[in-house]
């Protein structure tokens, strides 16, 4: 059995984890990014239909952190900005049937594109708008190619 206790009793000297800041927000700007989820669920205060897509930060000093964006799903205004949010993620204007979105989402993931973030100056809530799909280029083609590659081997 290995013996940490004093390690841990060493890290309480170093850091108080109650002196850290919760932000959940990244702050205010642009960033490539890679869509990791696109789901749909209702909001658990409002039971509203929505679209959430969580956005993973590829580049910089928030490399790794995430973005959420959220997109009601109740109105006619509503299903456009989502409508054009996801023919921003294919690249394309698709046409499609709202009972057939999912199958949709699941061809997006993976998706490059730029998000600007930026917070209402009035409400404090954060706004995330889906700017453009951004090409992979042959850099990152191969690299997900040799990633791929290492991670069939079974040893």
């Amino acid at each position: 059995m290995v013996d940490y206790k004093d390690d841990l009793g060493l890290l309480d000297d170093e850091h108080d984890p109650s002196k850290v800041t919760w932000s959940e927000k990244v702050p205010d700007e642009t960033y490539q990014a890679r869509l990791d989820s696109a789901r749909i669920l209702r909001a658990r205060t409002s039971g509203r239909l929505q679209t959430v897509f969580e956005f993973e930060i590829l580049h910089g000093e928030h490399q790794g952190r995430t973005i959420t964006k959220f997109a009601g799903m109740e109105t006619e205004k509503n299903l456009d900005f989502l409508t054009r949010d996801i023919w921003k993620l294919m690249g394309e204007q698709i046409d499609f049937k709202w009972k057939d979105v999912e199958k949709i989402y699941e061809k997006i993931l993976d998706v490059i594109v730029e998000v600007r973030c930026q917070t209402d100056k009035n409400s404090g809530i954060q706004n995330v708008w889906i700017q453009k799909r951004i090409k992979k280029t042959e850099a990152d083609l191969k690299a997900e190619k040799h990633n791929t590659s290492n991670n069939d081997v079974p040893f």
